[in-house]
């Protein structure tokens, strides 16, 4: 306690990446299937890459996600 955030023993910190044109952000697409929604999240998702970022990523799991950012493996992690 008092030491940090630790994997396997070691400390961990998230990215220091600034520029969103060289950062991995990773997401969710959750379970909703309707078109509408699909829809509305792909054209997110085509904003995002628009921005630009380096890459989009889907792990499969949001605590995966928040993880990896966590760790400072991706850079952020949006889902809405």
């Amino acid at each position: 306690r008092g030491r940090g955030a630790r994997l396997n023993g070691e400390p961990i910190a998230g990215s220091e990446q600034a520029h969103m044109s060289k950062a991995m952000v990773c997401t969710e697409f959750g379970a909703n299937r309707d078109p509408e929604v699909l829809n509305l999240k792909l054209a997110v998702v085509g904003r995002v890459v628009a921005a630009p970022v380096q890459a989009v990523r889907c792990l499969g799991s949001a605590a995966l996600n928040m993880c990896s950012v966590a760790c400072g493996r991706m850079d952020a992690y949006y889902e809405w």
